[in-house]
């Protein structure tokens, strides 16, 4: 397996590699900037006059001050020049049947106005008011003049607008077919222009991916708060480079550009301390005074110290650079960690194109040459899109973290609480087991037991007969019968706990000749509180209510129906006997007890019981149950 020095040395051939391929695309990319027809002509060589006011048509050519130049030509000395205007004048010879027919400008520092043999031939806008827009880093076309079509010699003359103390002057002039230049003013406008707004969208993008990031907790929002603010710094700067129409002035504008760039680099040099562990703390102080002393210096500095001033500041930024870059190896040689030394090749990359930028500004480079600072954009996407992945992949790493380690709590509480379930269950089991247990041992004491005792009692007297004391215990048998019913599991249907009991008293019935005309509903809905005990209520009023059919009706048939009406079940049953008179014994008037019992136990388990009988009209009784949601 390769080692650390091997992965760390292949990786920086990795990326050499990479910046060298970027730089062979960018010069084939470039090559279509200019026209390459055998008509097109570069013009380098014409003659120039500084002009102080606006002229409507070029100066004569007889007039004094007329110089020879060589372009491309810059006006201004690090942004110190009279404002004003240039004319430039060349000639263009024009043999039969050419195709030559435009002029091409890759770049004018200011707004121009083109004049073939003294008659205007284009413009790209006003060159005189103070919303005059400017057009220094746009490539201007001026397509299919009919001038430049006719044979001979034409004397072209170009004014040029001139800012004071702001970058001036124009490239070299290309004229030839209409075809081959706005083929190459198409391809440097979308250098210039579309690659610098494609930038400029994903950064904005990027912003509020990261102010969406900074929203969402657990975030390192400080972090979070200084991208987006780069992010911010460097749109606004950009900006500068496509907006010939500034909103607050060109100067103000220009100011404010300057300004974010030096944000920028002091945002960016300031995560990269921070990011390192630099020992020296105090030195981010030193870093947001340095900013803070420097921000007035730009608002307040005069129009002829402005770009001195960035070009100091752009000094100490590069400078920044190289030392972040050289924070970055460190750290990512201790921490072995390759994507470190990746951020590291970003700042070099930074230094490099802030360098072209300044040497472009302080006039070292061709005019002809390209401002690369605005580039940077696709790179800080790509670091921005790691680091948002990154955070992302954080984030997920944390989520999972606290999802396993929540399992595992919520594991220790389910068995804890299982635990304590399964305790109270048993409890709850024992209570129900011990509830139950003296229930029956109250049902055998009040009914068994009581018909046992007073057997007992009975045999004991020698002139009790025997066909009693044999009644008593068949009593007590039957009640004995009841309980055991009652126990049986019925889940909560009442037409099986009424089908026990029709089994046990059918016998009966039928030693009296009684016929017994059953009739339950097909479909009875359960009763969710139908319970042991319950059940054995139930039983005990059906008991009472066949055994004096059996001893007093003296009935032939019974009929015994088991219903649903509406929300209740009722059971009804009915004899054809001698009946009794209801009223008497519902006052206490009658002899027996068992109607009262028969409501006190209906009573008991929310149930409403109902006599209706008379004298030779027989019996019917209704039992009506809830039936519960």
């Amino acid at each position: 397996m390769m080692g650390w020095k091997g992965r760390l040395i292949s990786f920086h051939c990795g990326m050499a590699t990479l910046i060298l391929a970027f730089i062979w695309l960018f010069f084939q990319t470039i090559k279509n900037d200019t026209p390459h027809s055998a008509e097109a002509r570069a013009i380098a060589q014409v003659r120039h006059h500084f002009m102080p006011n606006y002229l409507n048509a070029p100066p004569p050519a007889d007039l004094p001050g007329w110089r020879p130049l060589t372009l491309p030509h810059r006006a201004d000395n690090m942004g110190h020049s009279q404002g004003g205007y240039y004319w430039y004048v060349f000639e263009v010879d024009v043999p039969p049947n050419s195709r030559i027919d435009s002029i091409y400008l890759p770049r004018v520092a200011a707004n121009a106005e083109v004049f073939v043999n003294g008659q205007l031939a284009g413009l790209t806008g006003p060159l005189e008011g103070k919303g005059t827009a400017r057009n220094w880093n746009r490539p201007i076309a001026i397509l299919g003049m009919p001038e430049l079509r006719k044979p001979g010699t034409h004397t072209v003359a170009i004014q040029v607008r001139i800012y004071e103390n702001f970058l001036s002057g124009i490239s070299t002039i290309w004229v030839g077919p209409s075809q081959d230049i706005r083929a190459a003013w198409v391809s440097r406008m979308f250098n210039q222009i579309g690659l610098l707004i494609a930038s400029i969208a994903l950064m904005i993008g990027a912003a509020v991916v990261l102010l969406i990031l900074s929203l969402l907790p657990p975030t390192r929002r400080p972090y979070l708060v200084w991208l987006i603010l780069a992010c911010v710094f460097w749109v606004v700067r950009s900006s500068s480079f496509m907006i010939n129409d500034p909103p607050l002035g060109y100067e103000n504008w220009v100011r404010l550009a300057q300004l974010c760039l030096i944000a920028f680099f002091m945002v960016v040099f300031y995560l990269t301390i921070r990011f390192c562990e630099y020992p020296k703390r105090h030195l981010e102080k030193k870093v947001l005074i340095l900013f803070l002393v420097g921000t007035p210096m730009l608002v307040i500095a005069p129009s002829t110290q402005l770009f001195t001033l960035v070009g100091w500041f752009g000094g100490v930024g590069m400078i920044a650079c190289l030392w972040g870059a050289g924070l970055l190896i460190k750290k990512g040689n201790q921490l072995q960690d390759l994507t470190i030394h990746g951020f590291a090749w970003g700042m070099v990359s930074l230094f490099l194109l802030s360098l072209n930028d300044l040497l472009m500004l302080a006039g070292t480079l061709s005019f002809n040459w390209y401002f690369l600072n605005q580039y940077l954009g696709f790179m800080l996407f790509l670091a921005l899109a790691y680091f948002m992945a990154y955070e992302y992949a954080r984030m997920l790493r944390e989520a999972r973290h606290f999802n396993t380690n929540l399992q595992i709590k919520l594991s220790e509480q389910a068995l804890h609480l299982q635990a304590k379930h399964e305790t109270l269950q048993q409890t709850e089991m024992q209570k129900v087991k011990l509830a139950e247990r003296q229930r029956l041992m109250a049902d055998m004491h009040d009914g068994l037991g009581a018909h046992l005792v007073s057997a007992i009692h009975q045999l004991r007297n020698d002139a009790i007969p025997r066909q009693v004391i044999l009644e008593m215990l068949q009593d007590g048998l039957r009640d004995l019968q009841l309980t055991i019913d009652s126990l049986e599991p019925i889940e909560n249907d009442l037409s099986v706990l009424v089908g026990a009991f029709r089994y046990r008293v059918s016998p009966s019935l039928n030693a009296c000749n009684i016929i017994l005309n059953w009739r339950v509903a097909p479909a009875i809905p359960p009763l969710r509180q139908l319970n042991p005990q319950m059940g054995l209520m139930i039983l005990r009023i059906l008991q009472e209510v066949f055994t004096n059919i059996l001893k007093h009706s003296k009935a032939s048939e019974v009929t015994f129906q088991l219903r649903q009406i509406d929300q209740n079940v009722e059971l009804v049953i009915t004899d054809n006997g001698i009946g009794f008179d209801v009223e008497s014994t519902e006052d206490g008037k009658g002899e027996g007890k068992g109607i009262g019992n028969m409501k006190h136990r209906a009573h008991q388990i929310g149930a409403t019981l109902e006599f209706t009988s008379g004298p030779n009209q027989g019996t019917r009784l209704r039992l009506t149950l809830p039936v519960e949601g």
